[in-house]
């Protein structure tokens, strides 16, 4: 059989009393008080330098504690409860939510986080980072939805998609959402597999300006205008007009899931025509007639270059930051903007990407094992080694919840409550060869039965990473 359970154990927050944030406290009261001088300022920098994306998290939650009020953390509810739902519109509870105040769209979003899927008995710390995963993958980062999109010269980070807001009347609703499960799970240190570009994370933050190289989303990015800039317009052997097609739907404009009637509501004054089922953005009043030539080639290319650089999503921004705001004050992010960059905050929500076997198995702890039952652990590594990076995310989720380790790998790896655990593997004798292995997501252990052999091993791991997602308290043969 296999279970998941959410035995909770409370581990010592290591990330609370780190020696670096609180010399980098001092001396940023040092630097804020009357007696500033060079000094003081230099050794800032100096350990500003020194800390890395688990560091500024760290920071920016303490920074934000001391923004809020005693009121803020204990006269309110206690609890934000969000009852989840593995199947169905996860989108439409997410707007419920939304709308009736609750959850997600809790006016109270820094208390204590409960979740509960339907029909299942277990809360607790994996419960809430697998919804929110859940709720990063199948609402903002699912394709079908257009609420997000991957840039061609950058796939592994999202951007908004400037089409929602013609494809969905709760659009803005949507990406407030987005900042709050931004917010929320940067506050509860929760990972969650949402990669947002740099440079979005720059504009939330309030940058006027991107200026840190990491962060910067520009024309040299895109292959195919960087062709255009370094090449004759007549070369190409079609004509090319002062519009860009924003999103390529169905013909069919009775089809409410990708067409909105509302089209004449137009964001920043832009000017917005359907084509044969396409929806384009007029770059210029009657770009859609107006040709590119050698003579205004490079006005096209500027209006797009500015465009990459998100001018073109300003009021989708606008929401995300707002729902940011639910836990993170402008205050707060004034403070942050001096030593994050866009690219250190998408280190902190989103982690790592590409799960190294080696830091993995570095970073693990056997407990229970004697004599010959220990091989295995033997097996176990042994397969993961073949595995693929979507085979390990599964293994990865079923036992702690999430589908990426925090920034820094897998030393950092969050348990209960926040906390640092190792991952563990343990012996479980309660199980039999034939057994499934049981997790206990909240503290990143995985109970490994007897399997006689590497094969057997093989197989049973395997079937763990064919089902999209596992119950909490679930059990099968």
């Amino acid at each position: 059989m296999f279970t998941t359970t959410t035995d909770e154990r409370t581990d010592t927050d290591e990330t609370m009393s780190h020696p670096l944030i609180e010399a980098w406290n001092l001396a940023e009261v040092l630097n804020r008080s009357e007696s500033t001088n060079e000094d003081n300022k230099k050794i800032l920098s100096e350990l500003t330098a020194k800390m890395g994306p688990d560091e500024q998290r760290q920071w920016l939650i303490r920074r934000n504690l001391r923004d809020l009020s005693p009121e803020d953390l204990w006269e309110q509810d206690d609890t934000v409860f969000v009852e989840a739902t593995r199947g169905g519109d996860i989108l439409d509870s997410v707007i419920t939510m939304m709308t009736n105040k609750v959850g997600l769209g809790s006016n109270n979003l820094q208390n204590v986080l409960e979740v509960r899927f339907t029909d299942e008995s277990s809360i607790g710390s994996a419960v809430a980072r697998e919804w929110a995963d859940l709720v990063a993958q199948q609402v903002f980062c699912n394709p079908e939805n257009l609420i997000l999109s991957q840039p061609d010269s950058c796939p592994s980070h999202y951007i908004p998609n400037p089409v929602r807001k013609f494809t969905s009347p709760t659009w803005e609703k949507e990406f407030v959402a987005l900042g709050r499960l931004l917010s929320l799970s940067l506050w509860h240190r929760i990972t969650i597999d949402l990669p947002l570009h740099p440079a979005v994370w720059s504009l939330i933050l309030g940058c006027d300006a991107i200026t840190n190289t990491d962060d910067e989303l520009t024309l040299k990015d895109n292959k195919k205008l960087e062709w255009l800039q370094n090449n004759p317009v007549d070369s190409i052997g079609v004509d090319l007009y002062f519009s860009d097609m924003i999103h390529q739907g169905p013909t069919d404009h009775n089809n409410e899931a990708y067409y909105h009637p509302d089209l004449h509501i137009l964001s920043e004054g832009d000017v917005k025509r359907t084509v044969d089922g396409l929806i384009y953005e007029e770059l210029v009043p009657g770009g859609q007639t107006l040709k590119i030539t050698e003579g205004n080639k490079k006005v096209y290319l500027d209006i797009l270059e500015k465009r990459m650089e998100l001018s073109g999503v300003k009021r989708e921004l606008a929401a995300v930051k707002r729902g940011f705001h639910a836990i993170f004050s402008e205050k707060v992010l004034q403070d942050a903007r001096e030593y994050v960059t866009g690219a250190a905050m998408c280190h902190m929500v989103s982690g790592v990407d590409v799960l190294d076997i080696v830091d993995w198995e570095k970073n693990s702890v056997v407990t229970g094992f004697s004599g010959s039952a220990s091989k295995v652990v033997e097996f176990f590594w042994a397969v993961l080694k073949t595995f693929s990076q979507d085979q390990l995310k599964k293994i990865l989720q079923y036992t702690t919840g999430s589908r990426r380790v925090p920034h820094g790998g897998f030393a950092c790896l969050v348990g209960y409550n926040g906390g640092r655990h190792k991952f563990t593997l343990s012996h479980g004798s309660h199980l039999t060869p034939d057994s499934y292995p049981t997790a206990h997501a909240c503290i990143c252990t995985l109970d490994l039965p007897p399997w006689k052999d590497l094969e057997t091993t093989a197989k049973k791991l395997q079937d763990l990473t064919i089902f999209e997602s596992f119950r909490f308290d679930e059990h099968a043969d």
